[in-house]
């Protein structure tokens, strides 16, 4: 599902203004490879940070949930419940910020790993490839900016007509996780 999705979401960009390519072929996050990746990363990262902490202020474990693998460090809970947020809040700032154009291949830097890939040791999987993307300074800047103005955005919540922000939507997914697991709910 996931490389379909992918497949599709990048016919939606537009090329750079300068008229060379984005190079994003497929989802690739560490290290990610072009600019989009490095878009999907950082903002699924700033996503997961509001998701996390929605799920400490709710009282619920971010690190034990049902669909992402349980392990040391990784906040499995956080994760599945950042899935249904991903396109509507992560992907669609990316599609923003390149389709507007918010940003644009002068704000993300290149930094080569070859170096770095002769010092790995043997019983380590070579890299995919030899240099990483990443977001410059003001690239950063922006897509937190654009990112912060989504999460802030009014949505409706409920079928009673009742608007919070993404924000708060995280609050009350995860409350509603947290009376499922509870059994006070039949249903999430």
């Amino acid at each position: 599902g996931a490389k379909e999705y992918f497949g599709l979401l990048r016919r939606l960009f537009k090329p750079p203004v300068d008229g060379q390519t984005w190079g994003f072929e497929r989802r690739a996050y560490y290290p990610p490879p072009d600019p989009i990746n490095a878009l999907l990363s950082f903002s699924y990262s700033m996503l997961l940070r509001d998701v996390t902490t929605a799920c400490e202020l709710i009282g619920i474990d971010p690190y034990i949930g049902f669909f992402h693998v349980i392990d040391y460090g990784r906040p499995s809970m956080a994760l599945d419940l950042m899935e249904e947020f991903r396109p509507i809040v992560a992907d669609s700032i990316v599609l923003e910020a390149v389709n507007r154009p918010y940003v644009g291949l002068r704000d993300f830097e290149i930094v080569d790993l070859s170096e770095a890939e002769e010092e790995r040791p043997a019983d380590q999987e070579p890299r995919s490839s030899t240099q990483a993307v990443y977001l410059a300074r003001e690239g950063r800047e922006k897509l937190i900016q654009l990112y912060e103005t989504r999460v802030n955005a009014q949505v409706f919540a409920s079928a009673n007509g009742e608007r919070v922000s993404y924000r708060a939507l995280f609050q009350l997914q995860a409350q509603k996780m947290a009376r499922f697991i509870l059994g006070e709910a039949r249903q999430y």
